[in-house]
């Protein structure tokens, strides 16, 4: 009777014992070890976590450099060519096309600027519909089209918008020796007066200082303190010979 129990009291502690690992032994004096804690500390700091943070937030600048670029890019605007009759005299300089224009590819392109219905009636014809059908009309008036901006950056169509640091001009002066009876320089609008002078004023080209410079009132349906009839009489008046 007492050996059994004495046996049963002996498996009991065996299966404690297997269950219940003592705390004293080995696992308790690795974890006291200061050598082994700095191991672990050491560990924890040079877990991947921190690489992985790291390169989450490259990753998120690039992202935003990215995004950042591509507004950039996507408010470039770049002028196009001029457009020149070998009977030209007077070159009409705007500050850089509108984005209707940009997007055409053609001179004062949105319909509420002024610019080719004052053209059309300076030349005593009606708008013609289709652009390659107004060309000539500046042709009888001797008059040339460009910008004075080649490019620049700028969201929207307003001269207002266009970063000043940005501004890259059209080689005029190339544009005046390639036509030499262009004598007069016609400014549509003060932006783009102002965008000439203060790229060219200092200049010695002695091409531009030959020139005779006219400003005129803005055609943009922006410039909205003249109307219609107030702007043609004054671009009659100005450009008259």
């Amino acid at each position: 009777m007492n050996s059994n129990l004495g046996r049963r009291e002996f498996i009991r502690t065996d299966r404690l014992r297997e269950e219940c690992p003592n705390k004293s032994g080995p696992t308790s004096s690795d974890e006291s070890d200061p050598q082994n804690r700095l191991e672990r500390t050491h560990s924890r700091r040079n877990k991947p976590v921190g690489v992985n943070s790291f390169a989450q937030k490259l990753a998120g600048a690039k992202a935003i450099n990215n995004h950042y670029t591509k507004n950039m890019n996507a408010n470039l605007s770049r002028s196009f060519a001029p457009v020149v009759f070998d009977n030209a005299d007077t070159l009409i300089l705007g500050s850089m096309p509108g984005v209707p224009s940009l997007q055409a590819q053609q001179y004062y392109a949105n319909p509420r600027n002024a610019f080719w219905p004052m053209i059309a009636t300076m030349a005593g014809k009606p708008v013609p519909a289709h652009y390659q059908q107004r060309l000539p009309l500046l042709k009888h008036l001797g008059l040339a089209l460009w910008d004075v901006i080649e490019e620049c950056y700028r969201p929207g169509s307003l001269d207002s918008a266009i970063n000043p640091d940005s501004v890259v001009v059209n080689d005029i002066p190339a544009l005046l020796r390639q036509y030499p009876s262009i004598q007069r320089i016609a400014f549509n609008g003060r932006a783009a007066e102002a965008t000439f002078k203060k790229h060219w004023r200092r200049t010695a080209e002695p091409l531009l200082a030959e020139q005779q410079f006219l400003l005129l009132p803005s055609s943009s349906p922006a410039h909205a303190s003249l109307s219609f009839e107030q702007k043609l009489a004054e671009w009659r008046q100005t450009l008259q010979r």
